[in-house]
């Protein structure tokens, strides 16, 4: 039975790490979906040769 409970606890535990890692790509995800969508406005009003705007969507859109 303790070496069930061992590999339980382990496995529990590389789960955990595997969602953690999920979660942080949700994350980001959600931070370069926000970045489009205000790339997606800047290019509209004609503000996409701004250099910050196209340097905030090359940092937020390198996404695993």
């Amino acid at each position: 039975m303790m070496q069930r409970r061992v590999v339980l606890a382990d496995r529990a535990e590389g789960l955990r790490k595997e969602l953690a890692e999920i979660d942080a790509k949700v994350v980001r995800l959600e931070a370069a979906e926000m970045v489009i969508g205000q790339f997606i406005e800047a290019k509209r009003s004609g503000q996409t040769d701004d250099p910050d705007v196209t340097e905030e969507l090359e940092r937020h859109c390198h996404v695993d």
